[in-house]
């Protein structure tokens, strides 16, 4: 996939945001998901901490995501930062689950309201610690046309509608 595809997947029609509930069915807790039905592609949302320069992962999510890609449910899966602070909406740094995962190998998450959570920098360094940010579909605008049904969802079936 292009860069500028990736980057712009929050706003481009082919990628859809995943309801709540979907997201939790998925255990994709605390984050906002959007999913790529042609290309198989899934990228969770991570927002940048409103009191520093951190943005919080959620550890169960991110390896239910690589699972989810083992399993041959999704093709690939991505961890996406967005900075809601800027005007646009866009990716401001994105890597594959499998990488991500990969780096924060050895460093231990820290307790969350809402789970274990690793704090990254942008770019997905290991970050310096501030409490978990309560990230929810509420800070992302979205228009419900963007968004997938439970009825148009085919996990492991993608290119097909």
């Amino acid at each position: 996939m292009q860069i500028a595809q990736l980057r712009n997947a929050p706003t481009d029609p082919q990628w859809k945001w995943l309801r709540k509930s979907t997201c939790e069915r998925f255990g994709l807790v605390s984050h906002s998901v959007l999913w790529n039905q042609t290309t198989g592609q899934m990228i969770l949302v991570c927002l940048k901490s409103k009191t520093g320069a951190d943005y919080s992962l959620n550890d169960a999510a991110l390896k239910q995501l690589v699972q989810l890609e083992d399993q041959g449910q999704i093709r690939q899966g991505y961890v996406g930062q967005i900075n809601d602070e800027i005007d646009r909406e866009e990716l401001v740094a994105w890597d594959t689950a499998k990488n991500v995962k990969r780096k924060l190998n050895g460093v231990m998450p820290r307790d969350g309201q809402f789970g274990d959570y690793h704090f990254v920098t942008g770019g997905f360094g290991a970050g310096s610690g501030f409490d978990p940010v309560v990230l929810g579909a509420s800070r992302i605008n979205r228009t419900i046309h963007n968004t997938w049904s439970e009825a148009e969802l085919n996990f492991g079936g993608f290119g097909r509608r």
